[in-house]
């Protein structure tokens, strides 16, 4: 993050945790109880991914194997919102997710892009409402 701390995901524990930029001292946040998945406001299953915008503080993770949604906390770890389900059968639409794996924070247009690993693409969302921007996809996994 632009303070210096390192944050990370534990998809065995279901935690985010924010790390010291000097280590060795306990976490300076966490998120999710240890051991205890759950789809509520306040745990993971499995969370893949984790993000900050440099110009807010707010972070964003990808709640991927279990739950298919990103949320959105506040600096101080309030959650604020989320986004996002699992993808049926067919063509996925936009929002749809099969395993949110990692996060790309594009801060000058404000957009989060999200790496759609069993559905082989990037979705792009507005950072401050979820709302879906676009799909990119590579032209061999595109449908002619």
């Amino acid at each position: 993050s632009s303070d210096l701390n390192y944050w990370v995901t534990d998809v065995a524990l279901h935690q985010v945790f924010k790390l010291g930029a000097h280590g060795g001292e306990a976490p300076l946040l966490v998120l999710g109880k240890a051991f205890q998945p759950g789809s509520d406001n306040n745990r993971f299953c499995q969370p893949t991914d984790v993000v900050v915008d440099p110009a807010t503080g707010n972070f964003y993770v990808s709640d991927g194997y279990c739950n298919s949604r990103i949320m959105q906390f506040s600096p101080n770890g309030m959650f604020i919102m989320q986004w996002g389900e699992e993808s049926s059968s067919g063509v996925p639409k936009a929002g749809q997710f099969r395993i949110p794996h990692s996060l790309a924070m594009v801060a000058d247009l404000g957009q989060l892009c999200v790496a759609d690993r069993e559905n082989g693409r990037i979705q792009c969302f507005r950072l401050n409402t979820g709302e879906f921007v676009k799909e990119i996809k590579h032209k061999a996994d595109r449908k002619s």
